[in-house]
């Protein structure tokens, strides 16, 4: 059986990994039931250079919604030069 949408989030927010601070478009989506939510999406208006930099660096690791709220995350990379995949590990904004 295909997950539920539950709840989709979108905006203009920033990487942020130590020091450094990356300004990015995100999507996020969160799918799921009852017994497990899956939370992932993309993140756009990386460099390729910037894209390397977090692949190798996953550290704490957070994004900031355009909120302001902050949800820690992994980068999986994607295309050069095209939107990175990301999996939220923080309990996201609304979802109880």
């Amino acid at each position: 059986m295909a997950k539920k949408l539950l709840q989709t989030w979108t905006g203009d927010g920033a990487l942020t990994i130590k020091d450094r601070i990356f300004p990015v478009s995100y999507a996020i989506e969160a799918r799921g039931d009852s017994n497990f939510v899956e939370v992932r999406g993309t993140v756009a208006g990386l460099s390729p250079v910037d894209s390397y930099d977090l692949l190798v660096e996953q550290d704490g690791l957070k994004l900031r919604l355009v909120s302001g709220e902050v949800v820690e995350i992994a980068f999986f990379g994607g295309a050069m030069g095209g939107p990175g995949r990301i999996v939220v590990n923080s309990p996201m904004p609304g979802i109880g």
